[in-house]
């Protein structure tokens, strides 16, 4: 009985020593990244800075995957994004040929496959709202079969 005594006491005194351990870890460690976070700042602000940073501008492009409004990807495109970029991502795994068409004000579009997305989206302008971006399951009239280009019709 003397024994469990004895356990019972040291354990309580062990727990109370973790409990200030703990307590003293939490203030040293909060002390410790406050200090890193000074570092941190204090090297960012000697660092030298390029005198012109490339900047990545990234927007979403919504693809209508058919004539359904609920059915559509969001695809992130960045200035280097071609369309068969983002066709590529928007038709299914072993899908025959698509095309991407480009719809405003009741006239269709084909987007070629080698223009850069970002660049489109810019000529759009203030109606860029207005038109849409649909990926048609078949493939571009007046591309022939093997070839890869596309001329722009418009």
């Amino acid at each position: 009985m003397r024994n469990k005594l004895n356990a019972d006491q040291s354990g309580r005194h062990a727990a109370a020593g973790a409990d200030s351990l703990n307590k003293r870890n939490l203030e040293v460690g909060s002390e410790w990244t406050t200090a890193r976070r000074v570092l941190a700042a204090t090297l960012e602000r000697r660092k030298p800075q390029p005198a012109r940073r490339k900047r990545t501008c990234r927007m979403f492009l919504t693809v209508y995957l058919s004539n359904n409004d609920q059915h559509f990807n969001e695809v992130p495109i960045t200035p280097e994004t071609l369309c068969r970029d983002v066709v590529e991502l928007c038709k299914e795994p072993g899908e025959g040929e698509c095309y991407l068409a480009e719809m405003w004000r009741g006239s269709e579009h084909i987007v070629g496959d080698g223009e850069r997305m970002f660049e489109v989206l810019q000529k759009c302008g203030q109606q860029r709202g207005e038109v849409r971006y649909l990926l048609r399951h078949q493939r571009a009239p007046g591309r022939e079969s093997g070839d890869m280009r596309l001329e722009d019709s418009g």
